[in-house]
């Protein structure tokens, strides 16, 4: 549907911001898509798939990403990540109560 896509949130790494349970409405992104940071994206890392908040960027083609949560694994964990593993950038959380903007 137009490029977007929805993601059933499993861990608490970007909570209070997103929660575990949570659903996300996201755009799918290509190589132009501006990408900048605060901007809470989707992106597959190795074999799992992970959302995160884009904390900096290294150049055009590399990111680093992190958590909201305190036990959320921290940017220099993840490493850096390249801009083709960024799959979509999250727009709304929809969660038990409440539908939030992203």
């Amino acid at each position: 549907m137009f490029g977007i896509r929805f993601f059933r949130i499993r861990g608490q790494s970007m909570s209070p911001t997103i929660k575990a349970g949570d659903i996300v409405l996201a755009r799918l992104v290509t190589q132009s898509t501006p990408l900048m940071p605060n901007d809470i994206v989707v992106c597959r890392v190795g074999k799992q798939m992970m959302i995160k908040r884009i904390i900096s960027h290294e150049g055009q083609q590399t990111f680093r990403l992190a958590g909201d949560h305190i036990t959320s694994m921290a940017a220099i964990d993840l490493g850096a990540v390249p801009r083709h593993a960024i799959k979509a950038r999250a727009i709304l959380a929809i969660g038990n109560l409440s539908l939030r903007w992203l």
